[in-house]
């Protein structure tokens, strides 16, 4: 009863009323019956005597009580397993709720299928992911209905959706695991994966890696192209490279690398700015692009360096002289960029594969020495490479190596040429010229280290000795004469010129006013603002700032006009050109006389006739330079007194 009672205070708490009425009928009232039929019996044999009839009457109650309780204990044994059903049923309800909770906040798509591409359950991701609404897949549907449905909302690759649907259902029959990524045309980009389940369906896993693929995606794009030009970049010109070259070898198709090289870019960079100087990179890009074909390979490699792998096929030199003046011409035309009109110009150098090599590294490092070559020629040239070009960089090499020894051995030398005055014929100053007394080779001039000097650095050390020396010699000068040194493009930029010049002054006790530095028009066009600052340090010092082989680069009287300049050097390719050029002519009388008024000395370059020597005195020349008067000789050989050579006697 006690567990009844408590039974019942369960039901009751439960609020289960069938489970109440029913445990009334069947167990509790049994009990009760049961338990009034043995009291009677009880009773009867204290009544009466005992008889066979008593007997079997107390038998048959207690047989009765035995039946009921049985049927008691069987039904509360039951409705205990009903309870126990009952409370099974809720944990599994929690347990779907919260495995139905756990799928729809899960960031991936999921779906269970069957073996027989039937859906058991997706969570609601799967559905959004096709483009579906909730409930429109419910268990029991295939999955070529789900890419049916779908498909009616553009979700499928190609151009066919039923072709897809086929692929995709075919690919499911497969007994194996599976990991794809699909592209959809909405731009989403999709992971997909079917892992197989022991009764033969499987678990689909799909998700959205659109985001993570664009930043895979440009990562590799990095990895392989130019940010600013959207060209390829070194990574994929060695690449291909390397595949034409072993195509070649199969098929005896030839190719070619064209190394391109923008003259003066530096310039445009320095004058417009650098913003300009990218738009003029991106120009330049899209006009090599246009100039080759889908199968050419056009790369930046450079600041502003640029290559072209072409296949060439049949005819390789023509196939490469073709693309070159194409090339050539293209950027003939000037390009407009916030205003400014500016002009490209490039220089150009090949390699043909195999006969100027037959492996990257070769072939490139041989388009690398003619771009060299063609720098040297000028501006807007083509070189293809040849084998002298090859040992001609070794002998560069070799004497970049003996330049470098030659310092610390001083074997450098220096030779002053007179610069005479076109009156007296009074030689009143000399321009010192470095030599190099090679141990090997003799005297080298300088046409021949002083480029790899500049290219190596080496001119900063070396023109601080000349420096030094000129002061140092021309000390022993008369003190009314001058010396002239030459200050490089790489010297004047290096930051340190102005300390140099003053310690040298300061070493050598050299008068300031007695010296004078020539820089060229090109040293101007670099950082013309921080150049300008530099010559104002110079001036500051007392030195006199000479304008040297004018008319040569970009002149401009303007030049003369807001630079401060002492002294400008007229190039001797005006002389020259003024026994047969009016126009030169004009311009030498132009220059003195702008000159003049701006109380600027002119000296006139090159001088090697009497006829140069009095056209340039008619038109005003200050003083003259140039074999007429003397040739460079160390400074023990100069003479200062008047020259008494043919200019002498026409000199009145």
């Amino acid at each position: 009863m006690t567990k009844g009672i408590a039974t019942m205070n369960a039901c009751v708490n439960t609020a289960d009323h069938a489970v109440l009425r029913r445990f009334i009928l069947s167990i509790f009232l049994p009990i009760v019956l049961a338990a009034m039929l043995l009291a009677s019996a009880i009773i009867t044999a204290t009544v009466f005597v005992f008889d066979s009839m008593l007997v079997v009457f107390i038998a048959a109650a207690a047989l009765a009580v035995v039946v009921l309780l049985r049927r008691a204990y069987l039904t509360f044994c039951e409705l205990v397993f009903a309870q126990a059903r009952a409370m099974e049923s809720e944990k599994l309800k929690e347990a779907l709720a919260t495995l139905d909770t756990a799928l729809n906040t899960m960031p991936q798509s999921v779906a269970l299928y069957d073996k027989r591409q039937k859906i058991v359950i997706a969570n609601r991701q799967y559905v959004a992911l096709y483009k579906l609404k909730d409930g429109e897949i419910i268990p029991g549907m295939t999955m070529r209905e789900i890419l049916e449905m779908s498909a009616k909302r553009g979700v499928y690759l190609g151009e066919d959706p039923e072709k897809y649907i086929a692929e995709r259902v075919r690919a499911m029959e497969a007994p194996a695991d599976e990991r794809v990524i699909e592209r959809f045309p909405d731009g989403r980009v999709i992971s997909k994966t079917r892992n197989l389940m022991p009764d033969g369906g499987w678990l689909s896993v799909h998700e959205d890696i659109t985001d993570r693929q664009r930043a895979e995606d440009k990562i590799a794009y990095l990895a392989r192209n130019d940010v600013l030009t959207g060209l390829f970049n070194r990574t994929v010109l060695h690449e291909r490279t390397e595949r034409a070259l072993a195509h070649m070898r199969r098929s005896g198709r030839e190719c070619a690398i064209f190394l391109i090289d923008l003259d003066d870019f530096k310039v445009v960079n320095d004058n417009f700015g650098h913003q300009v100087g990218d738009r003029l990179l991106q120009a330049v890009a899209g006009r090599l692009h246009a100039a080759v074909r889908e199968v050419d390979t056009v790369a930046r490699i450079g600041g502003d360096e640029f290559a072209i792998l072409l296949d060439c096929g049949d005819g390789a030199r023509d196939s490469a002289d073709r693309l070159a003046q194409r090339i050539l011409e293209s950027l003939q035309e000037p390009v407009e960029i916030d205003g400014f009109i500016i002009h490209a110009y490039a220089s150009i150098g090949v390699a043909i594969a195999p006969e100027d090599g037959a492996d990257s590294p070769v072939l490139q490092r041989h388009a690398d020495l003619a771009l060299y070559q063609a720098k040297e020629a000028g501006r807007g040239c083509v070189r293809f490479f040849n084998p002298e070009m090859d040992s001609a960089l070794r002998v560069e090499r070799a004497l970049e190596f003996d330049l470098r020894q030659a310092l610390m051995a001083e074997e450098f030398e220096l030779h002053y040429q007179a610069v005479v005055n076109v009156k007296t014929l009074q030689t009143v100053s000399a321009e010192a010229l470095v030599r190099w007394r090679h141990p090997q080779h003799g005297m080298i001039p300088p046409d021949r280290f002083i480029k790899i000097a500049e290219k190596t650095g080496l001119i900063n050390q070396l023109g601080e000795w000349v420096l030094n020396t000129a002061c140092a010699e021309a000390m022993r000068w008369p003190s009314n004469t001058s010396v002239a040194v030459n200050l490089s493009p790489t010297q004047f930029k290096n930051g340190q010129v102005v300390e140099i010049v003053r310690n040298a002054l300061v070493t050598t006790q050299f008068p300031a006013n007695r010296l004078t530095l020539e820089i060229t028009e090109s040293t101007l066009l670099e950082h013309t603002d921080e150049n300008l600052m530099v010559l104002e340090q110079l001036r500051a010092l007392g030195v006199r700032i000479a304008l040297d082989d004018f008319g040569t680069g970009y002149s401009s009287l303007s030049y003369l006009r807001t630079i401060p300049f002492d002294v400008v050097k007229i190039d001797r390719s005006f002389v020259v050109a003024m026994a047969t050029s009016s126009r030169s002519e004009s311009i030498v009388a132009a220059v003195v006389a702008l000159s003049r008024s701006l109380n600027f000395t002119t000296v006139a370059e090159g001088i090697e006739t009497q006829e140069q020597f009095e056209l340039i005195r008619a038109a005003g020349c200050t003083t003259v330079q140039g074999y007429l008067f003397a040739r460079p000789k160390p400074a023990s050989e100069l003479d200062f007194s008047t020259h008494c050579g043919g200019a002498m006697n026409r000199a009145a």
